[in-house]
């Protein structure tokens, strides 16, 4: 009987063959050689390649090692979603997604855990409240002035917040104004900021919540605002140059 230990080492593996590498490397292929009948295992690295089926056959074998098991890897996270979704959808089904506050989410996330850690035990459903529709509690928010654009600035999710300027409308003065505040927080870039992120009217920036809350970000933010506004008040004319064509087009910023 094999144990535990030498099944988690040897899933997936083929049987051993004379002067065959003991460990198959991994397959980077994108297109493989196809005969006049394109039907076959494998034929684009997108849907499927030899490491890929080690991977799902590993898999397998881990989770059902009593009886077979058929294991179906997918290329990310949303054809797996979609996957899931067609198999139990028919034309003209509507799913409703009912949002939760971000602390039933973690309840959630930690009970699927926990039954990750035996599979054996039957599932614990867990009573999902709903949360409001309403977007995220604002955690800053600043009024026009002679200078800058109306902003507010909160949560989006538990490791991203997000900065929105002005009306939803093309406003290049509102433009200049995220460069700036995005540039001075780059320029002093908290630990724990991981990406900054420039929208025409919005700023995104991603942390790690372990090393940085976002009410802390938020309130770095708001530092950074007179200086953005003093840098905003130097600038009388913008040049916005063209990779190729004409010369730049000089555009005055009210």
């Amino acid at each position: 009987m094999t144990g535990d230990g030498t099944r988690v080492v040897r899933a997936g593996l083929p049987e051993p063959e004379p002067f065959q590498p003991a460990l198959p490397g991994p397959e980077f292929a994108a297109h493989f050689h196809l005969p006049g009948e394109a039907a076959g295992p494998y034929m684009y690295g997108r849907d499927g390649n030899p490491t890929w089926t080690r991977l799902e056959r590993a898999i397998g074998e881990l989770e059902s090692p009593d009886e077979s098991a058929h294991t179906v890897a997918f290329a990310s996270g949303m054809a797996a979603i979609t996957a899931v979704l067609f198999s139990q959808l028919r034309a003209g089904d509507s799913v409703e997604l009912v949002p939760v506050t971000l602390a039933v989410a973690a309840e959630a996330i930690e009970h699927r855990r926990r039954w990750l850690t035996d599979l054996r035990q039957e599932p614990v459903s867990v009573a999902l409240s709903s949360g409001t529709p309403e977007r995220p509690e604002i955690l800053h928010h600043c009024e026009q002035s002679a200078t800058a654009p109306p902003y507010t600035i909160r949560c989006a999710g538990e490791r991203h917040l997000l900065v929105e300027a002005g009306p939803a409308q093309l406003d290049l003065t509102v433009r200049v104004w995220i460069h700036l505040l995005a540039q001075a927080l780059r320029d002093n870039r908290p630990t724990g900021v991981t990406e900054i992120v420039e929208g025409v009217r919005s700023l995104l920036v991603a942390v790690d919540s372990s090393r940085l809350a976002l009410t802390e970000l938020a309130e770095r933010l708001e530092l950074h605002r007179s200086a953005v506004q003093r840098a905003l008040e130097r600038i009388e004319r913008l040049a916005l140059a063209d990779a190729e064509g004409p010369p730049p087009r000089q555009h005055a910023l009210a």
